[in-house]
């Protein structure tokens, strides 16, 4: 995560799951580890997740932009943001899923945002509007999608 709060993992058994630090100011020296909870609520990706990343930059109501890659070759985007003490699988909302059109073939192997705002060949590089997320999939294709963050 962009502001080292939390950090994500996703897996073959198709959740998706934010983690961080608990209470720090219950922990003893050397368990450290023990504080390290799950934050989220799991989310199910509805298929084997292949690849995970977190934008640098949040939506404009301070969200959490995550792009889950898929066994099948798709790539869904999701924000998140902790709405309270308890998990909720009410802090996920997924904003799009992309179509078979967009899709790689085969599984996505590596995801990655800009790492700043705009797009790149365009004079918009200071524009905080648009993100790109570039991807990269076992059918040997790399693709680079134009995200709006306002639009999310």
């Amino acid at each position: 995560m962009p502001d080292s709060k939390y950090f994500v993992t996703g897996s073959r058994d198709k959740k998706v799951i934010i983690w961080g630090q608990c209470d720090l100011s219950v922990t003893t020296e050397g368990s450290v580890l023990d504080s390290i909870k799950p934050r989220s609520a799991v989310l199910d990706a509805g298929d084997s997740v292949t690849a995970v990343s977190v934008s640098r930059v949040l939506t404009p109501d301070g969200r959490y932009i995550v792009a889950i890659g898929l066994e099948n070759g798709k790539i869904n985007f999701y924000t998140w943001k902790q709405s309270g003490q308890e998990q909720s699988v009410a802090d996920w909302t997924k904003c799009v899923e992309m179509d078979n059109s967009q899709s790689h073939v085969l599984a996505v192997k590596r995801l990655c945002w800009r790492h700043r705002e705009g797009r790149a060949g365009h004079n918009d590089q200071n524009n905080s509007e648009w993100l790109q997320l570039a991807s990269c999939g076992a059918d040997h294709c790399v693709k680079i999608f134009n995200v709006n963050r306002f639009a999310l």
